[in-house]
């Protein structure tokens, strides 16, 4: 599906609720995806944001995602330097 200004002004639409919320942690369970922990007004949330080359997506996630490799979730560079950006904006 291609991003045209319909699905974006629903994007934008439906990421309103979390407007002003705190990023608690930055996770990358696999290379395609990164997943947000958010403190908002409603409570907290999980937001995970795909990059997958087939299907991308931008989703609010209530279940806990499936560890390929069992271990615990790893901070790749990416998921860091984003970490960093987000906290010299704020």
């Amino acid at each position: 599906m291609a991003l045209d200004g319909i699905v974006t002004r629903a994007i934008v639409h439906e990421l309103q609720g979390i407007r002003g919320g705190r990023i608690n942690k930055i996770h990358q369970p696999n290379d395609h995806d990164i997943l947000l922990n958010l403190r908002a007004q409603g409570g907290s949330v999980k937001l995970l944001l795909s990059v997958q080359p087939d299907i991308p997506a931008c989703t609010f996630y209530r279940t806990k995602l499936s560890q390929s490799d069992g271990g615990p979730y790893v901070l790749y560079a990416a998921s860091q330097a984003l970490r960093r950006w987000y906290h010299r904006k704020n």
